[in-house]
């Protein structure tokens, strides 16, 4: 039974090493669609762990997945399906362009003499990318080039400490960890998951138009006071099914489209709610915590802070540390989400304590804010204008969706 649990936030005195996670940063390409434009604050944070108390204490500085949004950061302009070695080093190009204080101060803490400090790129959905060894070549040379930078892959253990993104644990975005690549037409590429494929055709055509609308929460309050961008959503989603996709799945025979209508569907259904248990596989998270001996497990992933207890376990759901906003006042006002990140103490092998920091990013200019969630209405109600009547086409989703339902049971 998973219950939730409160933090004992202290500082012991007594440790030997720290812990520290931060997940889901998401630092983009610069600009207004850049959902973490803070790499000073950041690296000043992070420079502060080389003064008192810890200045001689061997720290793990752990970034826990989607650290880079490489998924959001177009190339020439588009958002190719095809990711090659250099298409993802162009994008990291932009994103360490737009953010050369938060690689300094990486640079400075690995070359710190006092003490054993170490730093962690884990694998996320948004930056799959860092699996290309050039991209790891690129990011190791913003970085001073320095041994104690570690791109473990998708999950990593430090003594009794358990840290992944938690992609791996959503059937939507796991990929393969034994076949990261695939070839086509002479090409090494990623293996992207089928929701990260449509997340790409579908919904990231939109983001100039809906980047504020992703970082407001609740998201499915945002949605009820605007329907029509959850109908926008789908109906772009069901064009995208009917036609575009099987251009390419047939005429071209494009290796990296492996879907259907159902998970198309429920891609627009993560983009439009905030409900946990659409992206959380508890029963999968509760039977690796079972079988790992492990004492505590961190994960990201969901943009939501939790504590739950299984026996003597603990895991901890680490949040995000990108911009995100609750739409209070009908809409018109947003009030910055603090950004969790954790401190994670060990002593003789074993956690000695935990903390807990959740602090106040930095202040974006009000003009980067829209007067309100029903600015986009016009734009979006042209671009359903665009599309005709879609009364037909919801009654084929309705038959499309018993289908593929009777299909799952039948198998």
């Amino acid at each position: 039974m998973w219950t939730p649990a409160s933090l004992q936030e202290h500082r012991p005195c007594d440790y030997d090493r720290l812990v520290v996670v931060f997940s889901d940063v998401e630092m983009g390409a610069g600009g207004e669609l850049d959902d973490f434009p803070h790499s000073e604050f950041l690296g000043d944070l992070l420079l502060r762990y080389l003064g008192d108390p810890w200045s001689d204490c061997t720290i793990d500085f752990v970034f826990n997945g989607d650290t880079f949004d490489l998924l959001k950061t177009p190339y020439l302009d588009t958002y190719p399906r095809h990711v090659t070695q250099e298409v993802a080093v162009a994008k990291m190009s932009r994103v360490a362009a737009a953010h050369p204080k938060f690689f300094e101060a990486v640079s400075r803490i690995l070359e710190d003499p006092r003490a054993n400090k170490s730093v962690y790129f884990v694998l996320g959905n948004h930056d799959p990318e860092l699996l290309f060894p050039k991209v790891q070549g690129f990011v190791r040379a913003l970085c001073g080039n320095a041994p104690n930078l570690h791109f473990p892959g998708f999950e990593l253990s430090i003594g009794p400490v358990r840290i992944e993104h938690g992609c791996q644990s959503d059937p939507l975005f796991r990929v393969d960890p034994q076949k990261p690549f695939i070839q086509a037409d002479g090409a090494q590429l990623l293996n992207l998951s089928w929701a990260t494929v449509a997340l790409l055709d579908v919904i990231l055509p939109l983001h100039p138009l809906l980047h504020f609308h992703d970082r407001l929460r609740p998201r499915n309050q945002v949605m009820a006071m605007v329907p029509e961008v959850r109908e926008l959503l789908v109906a772009k989603a069901w064009h995208y099914w009917t036609r575009d996709f099987w251009r390419d799945f047939i005429a071209l025979k494009d290796p990296v489209l492996k879907f259907n209508w159902t998970m198309v569907r429920e891609i627009v259904k993560r983009f439009t709610t905030s409900n946990p248990e659409v992206s959380f596989n508890k029963r999968w998270l509760k039977a690796k915590v079972e079988q790992d001996d492990g004492e505590l497990f961190v994960t990201g992933h969901l943009h939501q802070v939790g504590t739950y207890y299984h026996g003597t376990k603990r895991v901890l759901q680490a949040g995000c540390f990108r911009d995100e906003y609750f739409v209070l006042d009908d809409g018109k006002r947003f009030q910055p989400v603090l950004k969790p990140f954790y401190e994670i103490y060990l002593k003789d092998g074993h956690v000695s304590g935990i903390v807990t920091e959740e602090i106040q990013g930095p202040a974006r200019p009000r003009e980067s804010f829209p007067d309100s969630v029903y600015d986009v209405v016009p734009q979006v109600k042209a671009l359903l204008a665009e599309l005709g009547d879609r009364s037909r086409e919801r009654e084929n989703q309705t038959m499309q969706e018993l289908a593929e339902a009777a299909d799952e049971a039948a198998d």
